[in-house]
């Protein structure tokens, strides 16, 4: 059976749908009714956005947004439908980013609020918020046992920022990591046993120097030396870490893409061409990436095999939605918590235009998705939408592939 995906339809609403576009259905409905909406029509007041899976598949949570973006209520509701919960209602904050607890217990929330980012967590079971870490910049991810978040938190003041373990769901205190880190975004927690490694950047000369540590911050191993802005994705295992770089942060594409085992090694180039964002398969077997095309604001799958036993191929080209392109700024942060790529790791699903866009995102704009198993898949289109995201799943036992 395809696997399902969560859909920002054309009615800012989320939908639910499998990758051969069978068994599609409605999920949110928009709680402030108008003229226009009672007559079938979309409520500018109430919509949905960053649909986001819960690790057992049962839920979504999403952002309640109202018409000026400026608030957010965090719900939940039902894959099937038949439930939904306001977490929390957010006022006087511009939503960013949300992504559940490995046991699904909690969901940090990524707000902006003036001119400093806010995380706080909501809990699934009682509802309400606590805020958690507040600065610029701040980019986090959660520890395997989900007790801990590990934070890379600024004061926004041009002092240096930190690598910090946070106790996520007690007032224990914070750990500061003894080497302060450089320039890159989110720090990765690499595996889910018991003595998981830490991947983050810190500073070496001139240079940006990836290196992994425990969860402790000790036992600094070197991974690879890199000029400028840092970029890294941990592969499904915990083994392996893809990494670049970028000249400075203003968006310039990162060069290229390297693997390195986070235990140190040989840094084996695999992509040569500028990328502009950067993610693993699920079964740890190949890379895809997106890079810009010859025509402006144009952009360009393609995928490779980590193992060499295939080479670099284009997958299809697409002008991309605001909301798919913010994902690809920021796809670090958006590894983990929002897959562009199915658990079997045979689906790929992006929202985009066939053409220049030439109105508001989502007027025109349809999802698609792509078979990465065959030799020459074509796009199939799942109908309207501005946004559309993989359920998350537990890899194949399988992680042979680099």
């Amino acid at each position: 059976m395809a696997p399902r995906l969560s859909v920002v339809g054309h009615d800012n609403q989320l939908h639910v749908v499998r990758a051969d576009g069978t068994g599609r259905s409605q999920v949110t409905w928009p709680k402030q009714l108008d003229a226009s909406a009672r007559w079938g029509g979309v409520s500018a007041e109430d919509m949905a956005s960053w649909p986001c899976w819960s690790p057992d598949g049962r839920w979504l949570a999403c952002f309640q947004v109202g018409a000026d973006g400026m608030g957010a209520g965090v719900a939940i509701v039902e894959a099937e439908g038949v439930e939904e919960r306001l977490l929390h209602e957010f006022t006087d904050r511009l939503p960013i980013h949300l992504q559940w607890s490995p046991d699904g217990q909690l969901i940090a929330v990524l707000l902006q609020h003036a001119e400093a980012l806010e995380l706080w967590l909501c809990s699934v079971a009682d509802g309400g918020a606590r805020l958690v870490a507040e600065g610029s910049p701040l980019f986090f991810s959660w520890t395997p046992d989900a007790q801990s978040l590990l934070l890379h938190v600024g004061d926004g003041d041009g002092e240096a920022s930190r690598v910090e373990l946070r106790d996520a769901v007690g007032d224990g205190d914070d750990l500061v990591y003894r080497v302060p880190p450089g320039s890159f975004c989110t720090p990765m927690v690499a595996g889910s046993g018991p003595d998981p490694r830490v991947v983050y950047v810190v500073h070496s000369g001139n240079q940006s120097q990836v290196v992994s540590c425990n969860l402790q911050g000790e036992g600094l191993l070197g991974l690879a030396l890199l000029p400028g802005l840092a970029a890294l994705v941990c592969d499904p295992s915990g083994q392996h870490v893809a990494v670049s770089s970028a000249g400075s942060a203003d968006g310039t594409p990162y060069d290229g893409i390297s693997v390195v085992s986070v235990w140190g090694g040989e840094v084996r180039r695999l992509v040569n061409t500028p990328v502009l964002a950067f993610l693993w398969t699920p079964d740890g077997k190949r890379i895809v990436w997106c890079q810009w095309g010859p025509k402006r604001n144009r952009l360009c799958w393609y995928m490779r095999a980590i193992d060499g036993s295939e080479g670099p191929r284009r997958l299809v080209d697409f002008w991309p939605t605001r909301s798919q392109l913010f994902q690809l700024h920021f796809f670090e942060q958006f590894a983990r918590s929002h897959p562009l790529v199915s658990a079997d790791s045979k689906w790929l699903v992006w929202s985009g235009y066939n053409d220049a866009p030439k109105g508001e995102d989502g007027g025109g704009a349809e999802v698609r998705v792509l078979r990465l198993d065959e030799p020459d898949p074509q796009p199939i289109a799942l109908g309207p939408g501005s946004y559309a995201v993989f359920e998350a799943g537990p890899p194949p036992d399988d992680l042979s592939g680099v």
